[in-house]
């Protein structure tokens, strides 16, 4: 009961409120406030929830005083009345609250029967016939003021408008209203519901047939700049159109808006697949505001995207040479091509004056969903209620567009001056003070205190409470600082006690890990009260946050004050992540960019959380957060341990849940069981694509597919210490992972050796070939031997996140050297079209030279900077695509259909339907000037007739004999009628002859690659050697091996099929350098290949159906088949794939 008693009077304090006293003369109240930061707030409205026992307060008796007894304005709102109906039961009470860094206040409120004048505000409130007029010192707006109804309905043109204009700040009023809409109104009505002295508020709403409306609520508060607009709307409810501009959209079909919907309310909770409409689909129902007259703008203030040169920033940055689109708002960034968070306009001859537009509170906006979905895989469409801004070139106008159709919004405007002086700049490492005077305005403070993280809110935190935990605490018995040290150095216990024995006091060492920690906490905590923090920047720095907090909490310099005041920080991050408007949720129709941003940010608090073991809201935190983590690794790990990103970005699916978990676990009871499984299933998968030793690196690395490079795989030392204590020998295997992949512990935003104990020894694990649905396959021969035969192939429809076009592709090492790889070129350009890709099926490659022309032409690839100042055309090519109005996996990105491993050879095959492919561009040294890759402007295409493409591979072993192995895909294009197809094969390699059917590529360490085409019988090859840097991974130990930077460049065979009809067929054979290479004839009239080496030779049986075939007088009804003669010995026959 006492600790119960102990809390209660925390809550109150930290809530700001603590009754006095009541007597005959009324009821007292003191409030405060403590600004926790170290930054200005002011001024910003505060309302504190009261109650009074019956006859202590009139609505009208309330007086607020400060600190040191000067009246303050306070006013009433959401009363609620006793029965007397006259004194007050409990309402909130409000004012306006300014307060410098550090500094508490105290405002003490009386309550009494009498009325009681309030202080006099800025604020005065003007009804004047069908106008309603807001205004303070500062800025004013008028709306729509009074009641009408329409009998038989009226047209857009006979309705005012919501917002009818805004007073800037030299006192002129600016702005025209209107409406947009085809639907009748049927009537509308505007009031004034409180006016002043602390805020004026008027409620609107207008009815249209069919039951739809439109309502909001404006409010202007005494001494603010910008008035606040919620709004609520459903014109376009139940209401289809017709739309394009978003993938997949088919003329004829017609698209409605909808609420979001989720299947559970876990799934709601999680990442999903999303679609951006960069605000572009039809919004008939809107109404417009007018800003151009009396302001007559040329210049903006922003904060976001302008991909297409319509904006800039500063003077001068809005031009009226053409008409269109050039911003549109939203509350929270989803990566618009030209969205923004605010937009301040102005002349720059006369630069004090500006109107302003913000978005504010993201969890209260609600953006519709588009259904049915144009692309099917995708979840959820978002960018759908957006404020859009576009400009008239004659007459000159800009316009403000405020959809509508469906969904809700909250958004601030005002005329907000712009001063001479030091301002914040917004910057993406946290708000700078500039280092000279400039004008400025300070857009992004409002967005933040108005609308992201408000006064009202962070009043409410328990940011000071009594812990008397000790640390370190997260992976390690709380207080054990032999273990933590043992860990941070990777010492043995023995040593670390030692260690801590010898010491003799705080060394300097101990005083820097504790200033560095408050400097980074006392930064960010700045950071977000005054600027927009990017989720995924404050899901990294959660990480080093909590890492270092431990380091200095563990500290033995740390003092009382130190430790409390790092706590408050902690407790202040824990209390943003929760906000939903730092991230608001997925119901409020935002999506949360790719699928580990959130999930950074989710699991990196769970550190931070169990670092506060004894905040009131710890168990709340920490029941919330082990549920979403979990369901976070259901969600993006498979059964099959593949993730939902590559391999680079999954490994975070991974890594991140093991830590959080694990520092749960140290602080509340957590069930690890369902985690357990998936991460498991995870360690073997990440086990098996892990590459070979790569000559380049001297490790094997994490294989670079999608958006990845040469890496030690991560994965493996949170896993070996999630595992530890549950299956030791499974953890050993871990440490395998861990030594064989460059000692990768951890580091960044997840420190893996705090988790891992650096006494437990390796065992090497037993791997083999293996299918992981969703992912792809490994075959292999030799392991655990450096030079072991080694493919691994890309096919499956669940690990695409981050993920580039090069389903079916593959990567293929052997005798000791990397051959066919994947590009390690994450954003260095990134390489992502799938001719890029060894093993990458393209289509009609146009590589004509030719200048660029008009946008009428070429306007498809001028939208993306990449290509908009190129002097000749880009190339183009046609790439496979999911289908948009499928989900099916043969319709998306294939399906495997066989995977049989045998001694002599293994097998797959996987299939693929091709009816919808993008046309994309890229541009190379020679003629362009410079390489480009960016696949993001395209054009769709749809087949009339679906192409139904099968692949298949047989990888032969040479067991004891390295010189007798080799890999033989087939292609088969059935029903391609419309395009030229292209087999794309990519070799690391200096140099590439190809005569006839044959090529050869002169490999970089030694080992070289031998390639016979049986399919096509004749072909004209294009060869093209290309490349980049490399600045990760492989670099350091490149550069001391081969004495040269790391540079990887390969050259590419690209093999055309002329015959639609038919597809590929060829053989990939490592060839020792100095070596035979091996002589290949096509046999059974074309379906098979015989492979000859010195005495011995094999034929592989590859068809598109099991068909009867003689093969060395047997016959074999197989689709695919191994036969292996031997001088002197018995043939072997091996039937794969006998399915029909």
């Amino acid at each position: 009961m006492q600790n119960r008693s102990i809390v209660l009077l925390q809550l109150a304090f930290a809530l700001g409120w603590l009754p006095l006293a009541f007597g005959s003369q009324g009821y007292s109240t003191e409030f405060a406030i403590s600004e926790p930061f170290g930054v200005e707030w002011g001024p910003d409205r505060v309302a504190f929830d009261v109650s009074f026992p019956q006859g202590a307060a009139a609505a009208d008796g309330v007086s607020l005083t400060d600190e040191n007894g000067k009246p303050v304005a306070c006013q009433l709102m959401n009363v609620q009345f006793w029965p007397d109906r006259r004194s007050v039961r409990s309402a909130k009470v409000a004012f306006m609250a300014r307060l410098a860094p550090n500094q508490t206040r105290k405002w003490t409120l009386r309550t009494g029967t009498a009325r009681v004048r309030q202080p006099r505000t800025d604020i005065r409130v003007l009804e004047r016939g069908r106008v309603i007029e807001m205004a303070n010192s500062m800025t004013g707006i008028r709306l729509a003021g009074g009641r009408e109804t329409f009998a038989r309905g009226a047209p857009a043109s006979r309705i005012p408008a919501p917002v009818q204009g805004v007073r800037l700040p030299d006192g002129r009023w600016i702005g025209r209203g209107s409406w947009q809409t085809d639907i009748l109104c049927t009537g509308y009505v505007a009031t004034v519901t409180d006016d002043g002295p602390v805020f004026a508020r008027a409620a609107l709403r207008y009815d249209f047939e069919g039951g739809r409306y439109y309502a909001a609520v404006v409010e202007l508060n005494a001494g603010q700049d910008v008035a606040v607009i919620t709004e609520e709307y459903n014109l376009s409810l139940g209401r289809t159109y017709p739309m394009s501009g978003v993938d997949g959209m088919r003329k004829g079909v017609e698209y409605f808006y909808a609420y979001p919907q989720f299947d559970t309310p876990d799934r709601a909770l999680m990442w999903d697949w999303w679609g951006q409409t960069m605000a572009i689909l039809p919004t008939p129902n809107a109404y417009t505001l007018s800003l151009y007259d009396g302001l007559e703008p040329d210049s903006a203030d922003f904060y976001g995207e302008s991909r297409y040169g319509n904006l800039r920033q500063g003077d001068g940055g809005l031009s009226f040479d053409r008409d269109g689109r050039f911003a549109y708002i939203n509350a929270f960034p989803q990566w618009g091509d030209e969205e923004t968070l605010y937009l301040g306009l102005y002349n720059s001859q006369f630069p004090s004056n500006q109107v302003a537009v913000i978005g504010l509170r993201p969890s209260e906006w609600l953006h519709p969903d588009v259904l049915p979905h144009p692309v099917k895989l995708l979840k959820q469409y978002t960018q759908t209620t957006c404020l859009v801004f576009e400009r008239r070139s004659s007459p000159r106008d800009v316009v403000m567009k405020a959809p509508v159709c469906l969904g809700r919004r909250v958004y601030g405007i005002g005329g907000v001056a712009r001063t001479w002086g030091r301002h914040l700049l917004p910057e993406r490492q946290g708000p700078r003070l500039s280092e000279t005077e400039t004008w400025g305005s300070d857009l992004m403070l409002r967005h933040v205190r108005l609308g992201r993280l408000e006064l009202d809110v962070v009043r409410r935190w328990i940011l000071d409470y009594h812990e008397p935990s000790r640390y370190p605490r997260m992976y390690v018995p709380e207080g054990d600082r032999a273990a933590y040290l043992s860990r941070l150095t990777r010492k043995s216990r023995r040593e670390a006690e030692e260690q801590l024995a010898s010491a003799f006091g705080p060394t300097e060492a101990d005083r820097k890990a504790v200033a560095e920690a408050l400097e980074m906490l006392r930064r960010t905590t700045r950071h977000f009260a005054q600027c927009n923090y990017g989720n995924m920047d404050f899901g990294i720095n959660e990480g080093l946050i909590a890492d270092a907090a431990e380091s200095a909490l563990s500290s033995p310099a740390v003092t009382q004050e130190e430790a409390r005041e790092i706590r408050r920080h902690l407790a202040a991050m824990v209390y943003q992540v929760f906000n939903p408007d730092f991230i608001p949720p997925r119901t409020s129709g935002f999506a949360w960019g790719s699928a580990n941003m959130m999930a950074q940010v989710q699991c990196r608090c769970c550190p931070i959380v169990a670092l506060l073991p004894n905040h009131p809201l710890n168990a709340m935190w920490s029941d919330h957060l082990a549920h979403v983590v979990t369901l976070y690794v259901e969600s993006q790990i498979n059964d099959a341990g593949a993730t939902l990103e590559c391999p680079h970005y999954g490994s975070m699916a991974i890594v991140m849940p093991a830590h959080a978990l694990a520092a749960l676990a140290g602080c509340a009871p957590v069930d690890l069981s369902r985690a357990e499984a998936r991460l498991r299933a995870a360690a073997r998968h990440r086990l098996s694509i892990l590459l070979p030793p790569d000559p380049r690196g001297g490790f094997r690395s994490v294989v670079p597919e999608g958006d990845g490079y040469y890496e030690g795989d991560i994965t493996f030392a949170p896993l070996a210490g999630f595992f530890q204590n549950l299956d030791r020998n499974f953890a050993e295997e871990l440490v395998w992972g861990v030594r064989e992949s460059n000692n990768a512990i951890g580091g960044h935003a997840d420190p893996s050796y705090k988790l891992l104990d650096p006494d437990l020894p390796a065992r090497q694990p037993q791997l083999s070939s293996e299918y992981f649905p969703g992912y792809g396959i490994v075959m292999r021969s030799g392991f655990p031997d450096p030079r072991e035969l080694y493919l691994q192939i890309y096919a499956g429809g669940f690990s695409w996140g981050h993920g580039h076009n090069d389903r079916g592709c593959w990567v293929l090492y052997a005798m000791g050297a990397p051959l066919m790889v994947d590009f390690a070129a994450m954003y260095t350009p990134s390489m992502r079209e799938a001719w890029l890709h060894s093993g990458g099926l393209t289509f009609n490659h146009d590589e004509t030279i030719r200048r660029s022309f008009s946008d009428a032409a070429d306007g498809w690839w001028r939208k993306s900077p990449s290509y908009r100042d190129l002097a000749v055309a880009p190339f183009t090519v046609l790439e496979q695509r999911p289908d948009p109005e499928s989900e099916r996996e043969i319709d998306t990105f294939g399906e495997v259909t066989a995977f049989r491993s045998a001694p002599e050879a293994d097998y797959a095959a996987m299939q693929r339907r091709i009816r919808y492919l993008h046309r994309v561009p890229y541009a190379l040294a020679e003629p362009h000037g410079r390489d480009i890759f960016d696949d993001s402007p395209h054009e769709e295409v749809f087949l009339t007739n679906a192409i139904v493409w099968t692949r298949q591979y047989v990888l032969v072993k040479g067991g004891g004999d390295e010189g007798r192995q080799f890999l033989v895909v087939r292609d088969d294009l059935e029903g391609n009628t419309e395009l030229d197809a292209n087999l794309n094969l990519w070799c690391l390699a200096d140099r590439l002859d190809v005569e006839g059917q044959t090529a050869f590529w002169t490999g970089q360490h030694d080992v070289d690659l031998f390639a016979f085409v049986s399919e096509p019988r004749a072909f004209s090859p294009a060869t093209r050697t290309l490349g980049h840097d490399c600045g990760f991974g492989f670099s350091e130990n490149y550069r001391r091996k081969f004495g040269k930077p790391f540079r990887e460049e390969m050259i590419m065979l690209r093999v055309p099929q002329k015959e639609r009809a038919r597809g590929f067929f060829v053989v990939l054979a490592p060839v020792r350098r100095g070596e035979l290479r091996p002589i290949v004839e096509p046999l059974a009239d074309g379906r098979a290949v015989r492979v000859g080496f010195k005495d011995a030779f094999d034929i592989v049986l590859l068809q598109k159906n099991a068909e009867p075939v003689e093969l060395q007088g047997r016959k074999m009804t197989a689709r695919a088949a191994l036969v292996r003669q031997t001088a002197g010995g018995q043939p072997l026959f091996r039937e794969l794939d006998t399915a029909p």
